[in-house]
């Protein structure tokens, strides 16, 4: 194995982001990565091996630790878990190759691989929810007492009574005496989601169930993020969102609807504690799943809290990279979200934000090399 430049050592493990054709801050692939085992979806990682492995690959190839960063980079790695990227997950999100979660699992672990000593952070986001959600087939029943699987609810659908809030689960959602609640706040929900032009309530596959085989990380995934942990000495600290049974969460910037039909905020609607990350470092870099939904919604989140905050200009530290997500596509219900993904790419990539491959080095990103510049300035 050849020794990296020792040039890195001397400039703090700064990634060189603005010289040279290649980033020479570019590491090899691990000894123990094996393309086809990433692939995989049953096994444990060996957390002691790859600890000790880590400790090996950073005294070898010059690593510094993330606390010494001048230049801070935060990876957004959102929902790479079983549930969507297993092709037996209940959500499995293939694309139109049909492959697709999976060679993007397979993809984003050998490019954190190699571009390891360039991040800083790593905030990977868990869909994680339970069984009475907004979303799930259990909290609506229609007058037959079947619940609407695989169904849209719109409000001509709850004003006509076809679907309503099931009472039996009305004491798991909101306590005691909360049916009233539930059918008035519903209501509003579902009035509000079309009044605001979003994705109408979808009634989806039980799935990210919290405790279950499913909400894990792909096993890949996971293995590379303890390797990062352990590389650079930086905490991955995974962000779970769809807890609240009351409302959507595709972004991990806050839900669909943040307000009740009484006017009052609703807990947990907007995440604060995410949100303020974003203005800590000098580049995001954003790729996950689904490229169509929690995807381009969490992106469209964080612009929108930008434009709030009268710093739209952050837009350009942003970077996502297209071909480590894939869009919902699912033929045997003629759904098909691909042109959805470009077109939200297409609109962010006009707002400023950058829209790469993992192909191609970061030092090639546009405007990489000149933001690093005025960084370590």
């Amino acid at each position: 194995m050849v020794r990296a430049s020792s040039s890195l050592a001397k400039s703090g493990g700064r990634p060189d982001w603005a010289t040279g054709t290649r980033p020479d801050y570019e590491m090899p692939l691990p000894p123990f990565y094996d393309p086809a085992r990433v692939r995989e979806v049953d096994w444990y990682v060996p957390y002691e091996e790859r600890e000790e492995q880590a400790y090996e690959m950073r005294q070898r190839y010059d690593v510094t630790l993330a606390g010494s960063d001048t230049f801070t980079t935060c990876v957004v790695d959102i929902d790479n878990q079983r549930t969507f990227c297993d092709p037996r997950g209940q959500l499995y999100v293939g694309g139109r190759s049909g492959t697709g979660a999976v060679d993007d699992c397979q993809h984003g672990a050998e490019w954190l691989y190699t571009n390891a000593r360039g991040i800083t952070r790593k905030k990977p986001s868990m869909d994680t929810h339970k069984r009475a959600m907004a979303f799930h087939a259990a909290t609506w029943v229609g007058p037959d007492g079947k619940h609407p699987r695989g169904k849209i609810i719109l409000l001509d659908d709850i004003e006509s009574g076809r679907w309503r809030v099931n009472p039996k689960v009305a004491y798991s959602i909101g306590g005691r005496n909360s049916l009233p609640y539930l059918e008035a706040y519903f209501h509003h929900y579902v009035k509000t989601l079309t009044e605001q032009g979003k994705y109408p309530l979808m009634i989806w596959p039980y799935h990210a169930i919290l405790g279950g085989n499913e909400h894990a990380f792909m096993p890949g995934v996971h293995e590379a993020n303890w390797y990062l942990n352990c590389l650079r000495e930086s905490e991955v600290d995974p962000d779970t969102k769809g807890g609240n049974a009351l409302f959507e969460m595709y972004s991990i910037t806050g839900g669909e609807v943040k307000f009740d039909h009484l006017g009052k905020a609703i807990k947990g609607a907007r995440n604060e504690k995410f949100l303020k990350l974003l203005y800590e470092f000098d580049m995001l870099i954003i790729y996950g799943q689904a490229a169509s939904h929690c995807v381009a919604w969490t992106i469209d989140g964080i612009l929108m809290d930008f434009v709030e905050h009268g710093a739209a200009d952050l837009a350009k530290k942003c970077y996502i990279v297209s071909d480590l997500c894939s869009p919902v596509v699912v033929p045997a219900l003629n759904l098909d979200f691909t042109q959805m993904a470009e077109d939200a790419f297409a609109r962010f990539a006009r707002a400023g934000m950058n829209v790469v491959s993992y192909k191609v080095p970061v030092n090639r990103w546009g405007g990489v090399a000149e933001r690093f510049g005025a960084a370590a300035a």
